[in-house]
């Protein structure tokens, strides 16, 4: 874009001093932290996190502690609830 590219050579010149000038140190800081990333520059202000997941080991591991669970009781062995005792329980 047009816009980010004068702006990114007005940062430029304000940190070297090619506006006539003292140079910026804010302007260098700042062009150094953002501009560098591009260039791999050790001042970039970049931070990089890398994550390498195995979809198929998390799959096998989440089937294989699905299929070792037993629990207690099954919802289909549940005894069946009965709504009159719920309700006369309510109101003893």
């Amino acid at each position: 874009m047009k816009s980010i590219e004068e702006v990114s050579a007005a940062l430029f010149d304000s940190a070297t001093g090619r506006n006539g000038r003292d140079p910026s140190v804010s302007a260098q800081i700042f062009f150094l932290k953002n501009k560098g990333k591009e260039a791999g520059n050790p001042w970039a202000d970049v931070q990089q996190v890398e994550n390498n997941i195995n979809l198929s080991d998390i799959i096998s591991s989440a089937n294989a502690r699905i299929i070792d669970h037993k629990p207690d009781t099954l919802a289909h062995d549940a005894p069946a609830l009965d709504i009159k005792q719920i309700n006369k329980a309510k109101n003893s």
